[in-house]
């Protein structure tokens, strides 16, 4: 946390921990479908968000309610496929793709013969 609060200036920075289908109560900018969307965030990192195919529908919609609109983007870090569990990459870019709202392109992908390939994806609206 140390250069958290070294590099952080005149910006705020907080954390929330939730289920995803119930943090977008917690924070403070986020789109209800009535007002402006541009008062959204306008970039959302996450990494290893995507293991549970049970979570991945309440995390989209907690980042299409978050995301501005429509200069916002979503930088994900994920596994290809997560042993045991089921989710990945392919099953959360599956949903994003039926439902239309946002385009993805992989930016990088990591694989070193020995375990499993990771990849970056970036997400943004069509």
């Amino acid at each position: 946390m140390r250069n958290l609060r070294v590099s952080q200036g005149d910006t705020e920075v907080r954390f929330f921990a939730s289920e995803w289908s119930e943090v977008h109560q917690l924070l403070p900018l986020v789109n209800d479908g009535e007002t402006d969307k541009k008062g959204c965030y306008g970039i959302i990192l996450m990494a290893e968000t995507i293991y549970s195919i049970s979570a991945q529908k309440s995390l989209y919609e907690l980042i299409k309610k978050c995301l501005a609109n429509p200069d916002g983007a979503v930088c994900m870090a994920a596994k290809k496929y997560y042993f045991g569990v089921g989710g990945g990459t392919r099953q959360f870019l599956s949903m994003i793709e039926k439902d239309g709202v946002f385009a993805s392109t992989m930016v990088s992908e990591v694989t070193d013969g020995s375990s499993n390939v990771r990849e970056v994806w970036k997400l943004s609206y069509k």
